[in-house]
């Protein structure tokens, strides 16, 4: 079970954030990967103030919802930070070189417990705007670290059905 980080959307956003991998190559696909990032985000929650909610990896991208706690840094500052430390050991494990990740579309905030509905679903869908577009994808690695709101967004796919 997550834990929980119930979450005002007057106080501050929910931001819905997707990360790809540099020329599409398909480092994320292990669980080594994802132990990584997970990692990274987990640790990002005690120094940052940062929390992932629902999060799909891919082996060629990530999408992830998250949102600040109080009097921490911005969601670009702290995505880059994640994305730092966790390129760091990733390239440890594939034996990788250079810049691991491409510069994307700007976080977009998420305004409503339904758009976080929709989002979640559109994660399931379509998670990093690769070619898997309209189908469930079932192959990559996902779950939810933290639990942003207090109504429940189901952690399946019959979210997409609704």
């Amino acid at each position: 079970m997550p834990a929980s980080f119930f979450h005002s959307f007057l106080e501050t956003p929910i931001f819905f954030l997707t990360v790809k991998v540099r020329f599409g190559l398909p480092v994320l696909g292990d669980e080594a990967a994802h132990a990584i990032l997970r990692t990274a985000w987990l640790r990002s929650a005690v120094r940052d103030r940062w929390f992932v909610g629902h999060y799909r990896v891919l082996p060629d991208g990530v999408s992830l919802l998250a949102c600040p706690g109080h009097e921490t840094r911005s969601v670009t500052a702290w995505a880059a930070g994640w994305q730092a430390a966790a390129a760091v050991r990733i390239k440890q494990v594939t034996g990788g070189h250079g810049q691991l990740w491409e510069s994307g579309a700007p976080p977009a905030p998420v305004v409503s417990a339904a758009e976080y509905a929709a989002r979640y679903a559109a994660l399931l869908v379509d998670p990093v705007g690769s070619d898997h577009r309209g189908v469930f994808v079932a192959a990559g690695h996902g779950g939810r670290l933290w639990q942003l709101l207090p109504v429940d967004v189901p952690d399946s796919a019959a979210v997409v059905a609704r």
